[in-house]
């Protein structure tokens, strides 16, 4: 023990055991002291780890934070930018399109023209297919409405039997036979539906199929619009797009440019004798008045008196 103490042998050895136990109890103290402070400086230590950590970690979300107010200040500066190249392309269109109007593709005036401008022959190259729809392009069909939707019903029916004469008479099994036609009235566009009743016969068996009656016999439309689409047409000259538009905006009938083609062979066969007594009356007269308009027509200059 006097070695731990750092005193000589013979001043331990001449010392009283009381001074002795005294001097190890102090030693023993002074060394848990030493102990307790180790154990306590370990701690703190181990304390200062987490704080150093949330140190750094803090210092690398500052240095974040100012990355993202960086970046927004970016990203706000590139949407300003993207804005203005959208309102300078749009100034730019608007130029160009400016820059391209002439009198061959506007109302404006050839006066207004550009002295440099050169004008273009425009050249059609023959693509070698027929005139109108091409085979295979989706057609139109124009389905008959739902009885909800139509204005009036008609059903036609066979009086008597046309084998027997019988007026015995029953329905038969199954859908009638119907068609709908479209016209122009005082009241407004109307849709009539006509039904075809087939009857059969109690007495000989005949099934009975009526013929239909006048107003089905001129397909979808009615006479009034018939002569609506011969008016547009003939009189006025509207195209066959503008005659569908026409009915469609003022009368509210939809048909097709097919329907308005097919009207069109309708009524040109209804005047035709009218047409050529006409034209017998105009051979015959001594001075006509007429002048010869020219107009093209399938590329083909074509004349008329």
């Amino acid at each position: 023990m006097w070695r731990t103490l750092e005193i000589s042998k013979s001043d331990w050895l001449a010392a009283p055991s009381s001074i002795q136990n005294t001097l190890i109890s102090l030693y023993l103290e002074n060394h848990s002291i030493n102990l307790r402070n180790r154990a306590l400086n370990e701690q703190i230590s181990n304390l200062n780890q987490p704080a150093a950590r949330i140190r750094r970690l803090n210092e690398g979300i500052i240095v974040q934070q100012k990355q993202i107010s960086s970046l927004q200040k970016q990203l706000a500066q590139a949407k300003a930018l993207e804005a203005e190249t959208i309102k300078l392309k749009a100034e730019i269109a608007d130029l160009k399109e400016r820059v391209r109007i002439n009198s061959q593709n506007s109302s404006l005036p050839p006066s207004m023209d550009s002295p440099f401008h050169k004008y273009k022959k425009r050249i059609h190259e023959p693509s070698g297919r027929k005139r109108g729809g091409q085979i295979g392009h989706p057609g139109e069909t124009r389905w008959l409405l739902s009885a909800d939707e139509v204005d009036e019903i008609v059903e036609i029916h066979p009086e008597s039997c046309y084998k027997c004469g019988s007026r015995e008479l029953e329905a038969s099994k199954g859908f009638p036979e119907c068609r709908q036609v479209t016209e122009i009235t005082d009241a407004g566009t109307i849709t009539t539906e006509y039904r075809r009743v087939i009857l059969i016969c109690r007495n000989c068996g005949k099934r009975n199929t009526p013929d239909w009656i006048n107003e089905t016999q001129n397909g979808s439309f009615g006479p009034r619009i018939h002569a609506v689409i011969g008016y547009l047409t003939g009189r006025l000259s509207l195209s066959h797009r503008d005659t569908m538009e026409a009915l469609q905006e003022l009368f509210a009938v939809k048909i097709s440019l097919g329907s308005i083609s097919a009207v069109q062979k309708r009524i040109s066969q209804v005047i035709a004798p009218a047409v050529e007594k006409i034209k017998a009356f105009v051979e015959q007269q001594t001075v006509v008045y007429v002048d010869e308009t020219g107009w093209r027509e399938n590329d083909r200059q074509k004349w008329f008196w």
